[in-house]
């Protein structure tokens, strides 16, 4: 992340509206991640690349961190597995925000999808 983003990042969480935000999303992803993605979602072999935290929980005890990644990871192998060419990629270093973080990571997965569509033009979605 670039110094200007930083200090942009850094002057957003000193605003106590931000806290009160992420606050609201944890709650509220104790909901969403309750419900994982249904086992009936399908994609068909649409090329799929999930990109993952490496270390989401990373300033988080071990027993809590357990329990906080067990539902986004059962998620994340739905959702990879909905599409017959899904897969799932750590970014070295990342934590919630990679777009930010690792930019090139994004990039370069970005350009890998676009590839694979290119080298095989016959890719669909599959039809409920």
């Amino acid at each position: 992340m670039g110094a200007q983003v930083a200090a942009s990042v850094n002057a957003n969480k000193a605003k106590p509206g931000y806290w009160r935000t992420l606050r609201s999303e944890l709650i509220a992803s104790q909901s969403v991640f309750s419900s994982p993605v249904y086992l009936q979602e399908h994609c068909g072999d649409i090329p799929l690349l999930l990109l993952r935290a490496d270390r989401a929980y990373n300033d988080v005890p071990d027993d809590v961190c357990a329990a906080l990644a067990e539902a986004p990871h059962q998620t994340h192998r739905r959702i990879v597995s909905a599409s017959a060419r899904g897969k799932q990629l750590a970014v070295p270093g990342a934590a919630h925000d990679i777009q930010l973080e690792r930019l090139q990571a994004v990039v370069s997965a970005v350009q890998d999808v676009l590839n694979t569509v290119a080298a095989s033009p016959e890719t669909k979605p599959r039809r409920r």
